[in-house]
């Protein structure tokens, strides 16, 4: 830290350039300590408390700091608490918040073009100091308290309310732009620091003014809310044989009755209040609108961006299984907060899992015993090879995929000629109504080649999905 008679003289310098108190305290060399944020806090009392010498505390109107461009200076600070509407802020019930500011690239810049300057001018002093206390904690040091007082809420890193700061400045990119004149790198907000921190003096000097010039255009904010994004998980149910996972429209045709994620919107809306457009529906594979999902269900999860209520019970998950239920079209069991870090799951699962399937067959062949015989003494596991199905060959490229069939069982339909029950374990992505009637071929073996006879699904189901999820707490 200075001597007193070299901090005085430091004092008036930058008070000659027209830097603020905080920056001034900045490049005395204070730091915020856990125990105290005092000098950010009350900078000129720290200031008149260290110099000696007669000084004007008040800066000219209209005359923004050369280094933080009146960023750290009380009327910017009050700007914002202006700029935030408080009935935005009661819309969320969290009791937390925390603040994320965007600042202008040139703050950079000018920050290092002021650190040449003192390191010039008074080079004893400087060599013993070590880096000065970053530009954006020091603004959230002076605002996080008079933001909270405001919004009735706690200052708390993490927190999943989150106060967007964007504060722009007119000049940014004409000032930052000679910056690619040092160096051969693209300029981005992300990699002017190592290009600051790699270039000589002479080169800097040789592009920028040292000191920063004073600013002529003044800074602009803007402040809004935003809330983490929240991902409930659970796994489904499908009792219908006529309704798509998601809206199936095929020129401006609706090709199914009845949507699944539009029902588990619904429920959801009723009892958290979400608007639908915040909410974005993902699962672990899909069945066809004609395949009901029964057993323990399709593991599948919500993403809720920018929600109000971020504070979900178990209660209200029970609510909304319930109002699924009610609708005896679908189902949803286990649904639960989950963490983002778990949903990877859904994705590694729906090319990893193992799948169970029955189905209602019906065979050319007048003995179904026969061909039941065959199904069950077939030697699994086997491999299965499909190119892409004639029916999705549409939207989906043609290849050739190979899938494996883990077991097969078979049983006679009774009292029903020529139908037949087939239970089959596969692989996450096999088509199994290509594997009965083998899509002309393009699926074999399949239970055509098999039994020798010709053979098509009348009904399918999928009874179990092999995939650990929601993940237990």
């Amino acid at each position: 830290m200075p001597c007193i008679e070299d901090k005085s003289t430091i004092i008036s310098t930058l008070r000659s350039l027209n830097c603020c108190a905080r920056c001034i305290v900045r490049y005395l060399g204070y730091k915020d300590l856990e125990d105290t944020s005092e000098p950010f806090l009350k900078p000129e009392e720290l200031i008149k408390g260290q110099n000696e010498q007669p000084c004007d505390l008040k800066k000219p109107k209209h005359s923004p700091c050369r280094s933080c461009l009146g960023i750290l200076e009380d009327p910017v600070i009050e700007k914002i608490l202006a700029a935030i509407v408080l009935h935005e802020a009661n819309q969320y019930n969290e009791k937390t918040f925390t603040v994320f500011v965007s600042l202008p690239k040139v703050l950079l810049l000018r920050d290092h073009s002021m650190k040449l300057y003192l390191n010039g001018k008074f080079p004893e002093v400087y060599k013993q100091l070590g880096g000065f206390e970053d530009m954006k904690k020091v603004f959230r040091i002076c605002t996080t308290n008079a933001i909270g007082k405001k919004i009735n809420k706690t200052f708390q890193a993490g927190s999943d309310l989150q106060l967007l700061v964007d504060i722009c400045y007119p000049d940014d990119d004409l000032e930052v732009q000679n910056l690619s004149k040092v160096c051969s790198k693209n300029i981005s907000r992300t990699n002017i620091s190592d290009i600051l921190d790699n270039c000589d003096e002479k080169s800097f000097r040789k592009y920028f003014a040292v000191p920063p010039e004073s600013p002529i255009n003044e800074i602009t904010v803007k402040v809004s809310f935003s809330a983490a994004t929240i991902y409930l998980g659970g796994r489904y149910l499908k009792f219908s044989r006529d309704m798509g996972q998601t809206p199936w429209v095929i020129n401006n045709k609706v090709m199914a009755q009845h949507c699944l994620s539009d029902i588990i919107f619904d429920s959801i809306s009723k009892v958290l209040g979400y608007d639908k457009a915040q909410i974005t529906f993902c699962a672990s594979g899909r069945e066809d609108a004609d395949v009901r999902m029964l057993g323990n269900g399709r593991p599948f999860y919500i993403q809720v961006d920018n929600p109000k209520n971020s504070c979900i019970t178990f209660e209200d998950c029970f609510k909304i299984e319930q109002i699924i239920l009610d609708s005896k079209l679908a189902g949803v069991v286990g649904l639960q907060k989950v963490k983002v870090n778990d949903i990877k799951l859904i994705k590694t699962g729906e090319e990893e899992k193992k799948k169970h399937y029955s189905a209602l067959c019906h065979t050319a062949s007048s003995d179904v015993n026969s061909i039941v015989n065959k199904l069950n003494s077939y030697t699994c596991p086997f491999e299965l090879h499909q190119k892409t199905p004639l029916r999705v060959l549409h939207r989906r490229a043609q290849s050739v995929r190979n899938k494996i069939i883990y077991e097969i069982s078979a049983s006679v339909a009774e009292s029903r000629d020529h139908l037949f029950y087939l239970n089959v374990v596969t692989s996450a992505g096999t088509y199994v109504k290509e594997f009965v009637h083998g899509d002309f071929m393009r699926t074999e073996p399949n239970v055509i080649s098999i039994t020798g006879f010709f053979a098509d699904i009348i009904a399918l189901d999928v009874t179990k999905i092999e995939l650990d999820w929601p993940l237990q707490k």
